[in-house]
């Protein structure tokens, strides 16, 4: 029997097309033939897919309703999210507004998330209790269930939801600090004290609730039993992180455009036009005036990486109907018992370690000299802190070509391309990305400021912008490459260097979160923009900044932790050329 030449002609009424590539085969026939002809045993052969029973016609109805509930749930949370930026904006541009409708939308917000978060807590509960009494039913038996966790996803790595949880503390912090204000204005004309204090309370529950549902807890939104509905709760909770983002914001550049004013002898009356009514005494702000400039830094930060994170969860949901796993029994003769070990290989990176700690030393005297002439000779203080920024800047980039020179000859791990070919970007990659967009921003502005202001040098942020941008390049080369021999696993080439650029990111992300994380820090491009307008800016875009050269510190010791494994922990079709 030939394999090319068993034809059957099959009905027109069973419904079945010809395969394109049988049609190919057989240019001599008719284009609107009534049968089909079928190749057996053939490359070419499609397998044919039979008329729907009953038992599968409930399948396109459910995958109908996933991908309805999808766009739903996308659309509710651009809705809170124009909410959350319109509301902020309204409330410091007019006072016919009551101040509690402002309030119980944050309540809606924080209320319905804190809702969602317990209800998964609860379920995850009873689950465990379920199997901690069935794993007792069947202690004295010899077969048993497989008690192996269900495989979940973290999402990051371990140190970003260990910056994630410290980020949170400050957000909690700020918000603690926020309540506090409130009770400090009891007994004046206030009368919404009690509705604005629930609010900050609901924050740092939420705040507190959210570091374990999504770092801490082992919840799987792959296997989620309602889809649909964690869809939409995850969507709330995305748009619960992005409008407190936005009203810390708002909130934040309109207390500073106030300071500002009030510091300014010749300021305009065109700030009197909006609203700066405050339930406040003199003493109320006591509490946020010092440490509001370096916490609601970290309530940004925290709800970007929350935001961010809730992305990656959103998309995770199954679509369709839920995935059901089917545990096995197994014999299990001995109790495993595993004794794990964990251990950093610290060789190779003394020098680096050393000059790290150096550049460090000399940021921090730049700063303090900054802040000891500011007052009174400010041009020789912003030189000395120019010099400091160029020095971390260049220093920086002769670590980064000295790291890919040495690093050149090491691997790439395959599992860098996703299914379609395309590079496959981690929640870590995805926030570096993000971040680097407010380095763009403040830079950016700030060239602009320096290029038509006579005797300003544009040159620091253009060497802002350079060294951000080779960094990330570097970051995502360098990502996931592996060491290919033994001897590359001894030498750890670039180790040195990677070590220096973990130390010198945190330099500057000292400088930042000291000296230019306040827009009267910056008078140059104060009196160019505007107060408005360039406080705005850096409170827009400067938490950014401060969380990009956060997470670089992060991707670089992931580098430093991960390139230089031994050969035998990556399998050979992880290694690619």
């Amino acid at each position: 029997m030939e394999e090319d030449s068993i034809i059957a002609l099959v009905p027109a009424s069973q419904q079945i097309v010809l395969s394109p590539t049988l049609r190919h085969s057989f240019p001599s026939l008719p284009v609107n033939t009534s049968f089909t002809l079928m190749l057996k045993e053939s490359p070419a052969i499609e397998q044919l897919e039979t008329p729907e029973t009953p038992d599968n016609n409930s399948k396109p109805v459910s995958y109908t309703l996933d991908t309805l509930s999808v766009i739903l749930s996308a659309l509710y949370c651009k809705l809170l999210i124009v909410l959350g930026l319109a509301l902020p904006i309204t409330k410091i541009i007019t006072t016919t507004v009551p101040a509690e409708f402002y309030d119980f939308f944050y309540i809606y917000l924080y209320g319905g998330s804190l809702a969602f978060i317990l209800t998964v807590h609860l379920i995850s509960f009873k689950k465990k209790a379920v199997k901690k009494i069935q794993s007792k039913c069947s202690k004295n038996s010899h077969v048993k269930k497989n008690d192996k966790p269900a495989t979940t996803n973290h999402y990051g790595s371990f140190y970003l939801r260990l910056g994630a949880s410290s980020f949170g503390i400050g957000s909690m912090v700020y918000s603690g600090l926020e309540l506090g204000e409130h009770f400090l204005v009891a007994g004046t004309a206030c009368n919404n004290i009690i509705i604005s204090a629930i609010k900050p309370v609901l924050r740092m529950a939420f705040a507190l609730l959210q570091i374990h549902f999504i770092f801490l807890s082992d919840i799987n939104v792959k296997k989620a039993r309602f889809p649909s509905i964690t869809r939409m709760c995850l969507g709330h909770m995305l748009a619960t992180n992005i409008a407190e983002w936005l009203s810390v914001v708002v909130e934040e550049t309109k207390h500073e455009i106030h300071h500002l004013h009030s510091i300014d002898k010749h300021h305009n009356d065109d700030v009197n036009h909006y609203n700066t009514q405050n339930c406040t005494n003199p003493t109320s702000g006591v509490l946020l005036s010092g440490a509001t400039a370096y916490l609601f830094p970290c309530a940004i930060e925290y709800s970007l990486i929350c935001a961010v994170t809730l992305i990656e969860m959103w998309k995770d949901v199954h679509i369709g109907p839920p995935i059901k796993t089917e545990e096995k029994p197994q014999k299990e003769i001995f109790p495993k018992q595993e004794n794990k070990q964990y251990a950093v290989d610290c060789t190779n990176s003394e020098n680096g370690l050393v000059g790290g700690l150096l550049i460090n030393v000399y940021t921090l005297i730049s700063l303090l000299v900054f802040f000891a002439l500011h007052e009174k000779r400010q041009d020789a203080a912003y030189w000395c802190l120019t010099v400091c920024d160029t020095i971390l800047n260049a220093s920086s980039l002769l670590a980064i070509a000295i790291a890919s020179f040495e690093m050149r000859n090491m691997a790439y791990c395959v599992h860098r391309f996703n299914t379609k070919g395309s590079l496959k970007l981690g929640l870590d990659i995805s926030l570096l990305l993000k971040a680097q967009f407010g380095v763009y921003l403040y830079a950016v502005f700030s060239a602009i400021a320096c290029y038509f202001t006579p005797e300003a040098s544009i040159w620091p942020d253009l060497f802002t912008i350079t060294q951000t941008s080779i960094q990330t390049l570097f970051i995502l080369d360098s990502w996931w490459k592996r060491c290919l021999t033994p001897r590359e696993q001894e030498k750890k080439p670039g180790r040195q260097s990677l070590t220096y650029l973990r130390l010198v990111n945190i330099a500057m992300w000292t400088t930042t979160i000291t000296e230019r994380n306040r827009a009267e820090l910056r008078p140059l491009q104060l009196a160019f923009y505007g107060k408005w307008p360039w406080t705005i800016i850096t409170h827009a875009s400067m938490p950014l900044v401060v969380f990009y050269r956060f997470h670089s510190t992060i991707c670089f010791f992931e580098v430093w932790r991960n390139a230089y494994k031994g050969i035998h922990t990556i399998p050979d079709t992880e290694l690619m050329f």
